[in-house]
């Protein structure tokens, strides 16, 4: 079972330490720096100014609790990402210490949450919650859910602070205490009957992973790439159904990643002389997203060699462009909306040693009245295409493929999606 240790300062105006751990104490992510201080303004509102921890809008809750899940944020939810971060808030329910005599209080949950850092990128006070940084959250979310074991949490006074830096006070705050309803989580994160997350679908029992979501951090290298010109870069079955919501966890990581690489490490990717670094960009991305501790096999090398790799490889499945491009273009966007791995790539035909194609991920893009189906109309291609992430002349998160991929690669273009 996997352990959350969270060490708060007796004075909650300093930050605590925020630890996940393997039974054996290897770390898995952090330590991070969290907020378990309540804004007392809204506390005193609610009938707590001194923000007592087992009333309701009071500090956070020292004892023992159960990972629950993992509920969205963001857009089309109840959680705003600007006050709870964009990448899902961590569900804990209460068993036993202060927290547990909180709950008899109403405190039924507390949850793990990023949102807007304050002046000086300092953590906010919650009503009652632990708050992280929004990249941590990012870290700590996807390597729960890359996990396969059930997790507990446990809240503990530090012997003394873990920093020396003090949140931020003078920033009001308040949401609800509890934010969110148990009953309301999406993504459970280990249940009692053994039913494991394991990213697009769930499996029970000692069903093998079929994808997992990677860390926040780049964990590949290597060469190979495209030139500027050969770019074009302007600028098997399941055994069970998939799961929504897991699914829509998976589209999420697509597009954290993608923000991840494309514009938080974007210099990593920019163009050296006349060689672009989208080979490098897609392996990168795809060893993020998919959890590898090293990169996946088949996006070795240059476009060339990515290109053969994936067309012989049994774990992706190659669509008919050739057949029906704009059918081949629009599943290859119905792919990414539920959180698979898309790669789309044009093979130079007059390749050199520093110029064999150009290659990029497709990215989710969600279904509009404009698009139904998420794709975008392109003028020059004359049909409807996907969104893509891309290390071509620019380094983009998300524009329309046809802007990645010159008209001229329109008829040669390869798309690849991995099945597990």
């Amino acid at each position: 079972m996997h352990k959350l240790i969270v060490s708060l300062p007796t004075n909650r105006e300093f930050e605590g330490s925020l630890t996940l751990e393997e039974e054996n104490g290897r770390v898995l992510a952090g330590p991070f720096p969290v907020c378990g201080l309540a804004d007392r303004a809204a506390a005193g509102r609610h009938g707590n100014p001194s923000g007592h921890a087992l009333l309701p809008f009071g500090d956070t809750p020292l004892g023992r609790y159960r990972v629950a899940g993992i509920q969205a944020t963001g857009p089309r939810t109840s959680l705003p990402a600007e006050q709870f971060g964009p990448h899902g808030v961590i569900v804990l329910t209460p068993t036993a210490g202060d927290a547990a005599l909180a709950d008899a209080n109403g405190r039924f949950c507390i949850v793990i949450q990023g949102g807007t850092l304050a002046q000086g990128r300092r953590l906010r006070p919650t009503n009652g919650a632990l708050r992280l940084t929004d990249k941590d959250q990012r870290t700590l979310v996807r390597t729960l859910r890359r996990s396969r074991r059930p997790c507990v949490c446990e809240c503990v006074t530090a012997a003394q602070s873990a920093s020396v830096r003090t949140v931020a006070q003078a920033v009001p705050y308040e949401s609800v205490d509890p934010p969110v309803s148990v009953a309301a989580v999406t993504l459970p994160i280990a249940a009692a009957t053994a039913i494991f997350f394991v990213g697009d679908r769930f499996s029970p029992g000692q069903g093998r992973s079929r994808r997992s979501a990677g860390p926040s951090f780049r964990l590949a290298a290597g060469g190979g790439g495209a030139s500027a010109a050969g770019g074009g870069g302007y600028g098997s079955e399941p055994d069970i159904p998939p799961d929504p919501a897991a699914s829509a966890a998976a589209a999420a990581d697509l597009t954290s990643t993608a923000a991840d690489l494309a514009t938080d490490n974007a210099a990593d990717y920019a163009v050296s002389g006349s060689v672009t670094q989208c080979s490098k960009f897609v392996r990168d991305f795809a060893t993020t997203f998919v959890g590898s501790d090293d990169p996946l096999p088949e996006l070795q090398g240059q476009v060339k060699d990515q290109v053969s790799a994936l067309a012989s490889s049994s774990d992706w499945t190659a669509l008919d462009y050739k057949t029906d491009q704009q059918a081949a273009l629009t599943q290859a966007q119905a792919d990414a909306n539920a959180g698979k791995l898309v790669v789309v790539a044009w093979v130079n035909p007059s390749k050199t040693d520093t110029d064999t194609g150009h290659i990029a991920v497709v990215v989710p893009n969600p279904p509009s009245t404009a698009s139904p189906d998420g794709t975008v109309a392109s003028g020059k291609w004359g049909m409807d295409v996907p969104y893509i992430a891309q290390a071509g002349k620019t380094v983009t998160p998300k524009t329309p493929l046809s802007y990645g991929f010159g008209q001229d690669k329109q008829a040669t273009l390869q798309i690849f999606v991995r099945d597990k």
